[in-house]
C-alpha cells in the first residue's frame, strides 16, 4: 500500500490480486468496510497504521496487510 499525507489527512491506497471487498481498522479500532483509497479525517500527529483484510468472492481471505505511517 502507500500513503498520501497532508494538513493531519490521510489517503492510503491499497489493492489485492483479484476482485475482493475490503475491512479497515484504522489505529486498533473496529474494523469496518472500506474500499481503496481509503481517506482519514484528521489524525493526531504522531504514529497510525491501517491494517487491512481482503476477502475474495468465494470467502477466502487474504494476508492481513499493515499500513504504518507518521503525521507530522
Amino acid at each position: 500500500g502507500s500513503v498520501k499525507s497532508g494538513k493531519g489527512r490521510s489517503t492510503i491506497k491499497f489493492s489485492a490480486d483479484e476482485t475482493a471487498t475490503f475491512t479497515c481498522a484504522l489505529d486498533k479500532a473496529r474494523a469496518r468496510t472500506c474500499k481503496s483509497p481509503y481517506k482519514t479525517k484528521k489524525l493526531k500527529v504522531g504514529r497510525h497504521s491501517l491494517l487491512v483484510t481482503g476477502t475474495d468472492a468465494i470467502g477466502n481471505v487474504g494476508k492481513k496487510l499493515t499500513i504504518s505511517w507518521k503525521v507530522k
